[in-house]
């Protein structure tokens, strides 16, 4: 950005001194005037020169940035889905590999949803021969919908049932299921979201687990996929995980009842014994806290004033990925999740992480998304 001022500036001042210090010589013909962009009516320039037309057209380029968001990693092969713009509107692009160029997989006229922030909308199953994404149908009226893509016939499949409000899905570790919430039911005039799982290879197998009042989301299947960790927003400042039966829709709430505390990110020790969860309980701060399941008691696992932006537990469990918070650089770590022992500082450029870190399935590499100066987002690994 800052190259782009200097060359507007650059280009104004020049214009204005060579027409002040270099007088063209008389001529019987009058010279063709150059255009020059209007004032605008409510505005009242005074000492400033015209403005050449051509100015905004050579400025173009340093304002039209395109930006390029992870989204799913395969689980077997280096590549990987971004969302990415192309045109006017954003869509679902694969990368085979490393500095490879990007290969266009959807062509709607709206696009694909944007991802949230630290989150996605596309997730690979666990064989990685298709994968599902989110998709808002009702130009703009958040109805969001499921879709799978088969990446033999590279043809959507609509998963959901194109009216009700869906929200992010999570497989079932041993795969062929996903969990995710939905306003299906329309209790309390679709504000109520209930609780579901479906195969993908078969809309019709979409199962209503629990129903629920207000708003809830999914977060994650346990290891042995026997439950799923919902999240229950009471109010923007109260929220509180539940384990919920994936079978029989039982509930039981995992945080404290009375407590009045964000809670983000939960996620299963890979052996089922504890859950990890990003929350501002007892603080100001972000800062993760696990549970064992065992007792229920909640432990505090980061430093008191350690600001956390997200973190991510390696696949086999042995590695916390912790992104700390920061106005301006993102630091990285890689610590042992049993000790919390510092195993890694990975030197990154100064920027901005813009999503929760994304592990291998092998555990031999993380990527994100980051947001560096030059650039406005890229994916590091």
């Amino acid at each position: 950005m800052r190259q782009c001022i200097r060359a507007s500036v650059f280009v104004l001042v020049g214009a204005s001194s060579l027409g002040a210090a270099m007088p063209r010589a008389p001529s019987s013909s009058a010279p063709q005037q150059a255009a020059v962009l209007p004032v605008p009516s409510n505005v009242k320039a005074e000492g400033l020169p015209p403005i050449p037309a051509t100015i905004p057209e050579a400025l173009a380029p340093y304002g039209a940035s395109r930006r390029a968001l992870l989204l799913a990693l395969h689980p077997t092969r280096k590549e990987i889905l971004i969302w990415t713009t192309f045109g006017n509107v954003g869509q679902i692009h694969s990368v085979a590999g490393p500095g490879m160029d990007r290969r266009q997989l959807t062509f709607f006229r709206e696009g694909v949803s944007i991802p949230p922030m630290a989150g996605r909308s596309a997730w690979y199953d666990p064989g990685g021969s298709y994968f599902v994404y989110a998709k808002d149908t009702g130009g703009g009226a958040e109805t969001t919908q499921l879709f799978r893509y088969d990446l033999a016939t590279s043809q959507s499949t609509l998963l959901t049932d194109g009216k009700s409000r869906n929200g992010w899905p999570s497989w079932s570790r041993k795969g062929g299921r996903i969990a995710y919430d939905s306003t299906r039911r329309g209790g309390h005039n679709g504000a109520d979201r209930d609780l579901y799982v479906m195969d993908p290879l078969d809309p019709a197998s979409a199962r209503l687990v629990t129903e629920v009042e207000g708003s809830w989301r999914v977060a994650e299947w346990s290891p042995n996929d026997q439950e799923i960790i919902a999240v229950h927003s009471r109010s923007g400042s109260q929220q509180h995980l539940w384990r919920v039966d994936a079978r029989t829709g039982e509930k039981k709430l995992l945080t404290p009842p009375d407590e009045y505390a964000i809670w983000q990110s939960p996620q299963y020790s890979s052996d089922g014994r504890f859950v990890y969860a990003l929350t501002n309980r007892e603080s100001d701060l972000l800062r993760l806290w696990r549970c064992e399941l065992a007792t229920g008691a909640w432990r505090l696992i980061t430093g008191v004033e350690d600001a956390l932006e997200s973190y991510s537990l390696s696949p086999d469990g042995r590695t916390l990925a912790l992104a700390y918070d920061s106005p301006t650089v993102t630091r990285v770590q890689l610590r042992d999740a049993v000790t919390l022992a510092v195993r890694s500082t990975p030197k990154l450029p100064a920027g901005q992480l813009f999503d929760r870190p994304q592990w291998r399935g092998n555990g031999s590499e993380i990527l994100f998304t980051f947001w560096l100066p030059e650039c406005t987002a890229t994916c590091i690994r």
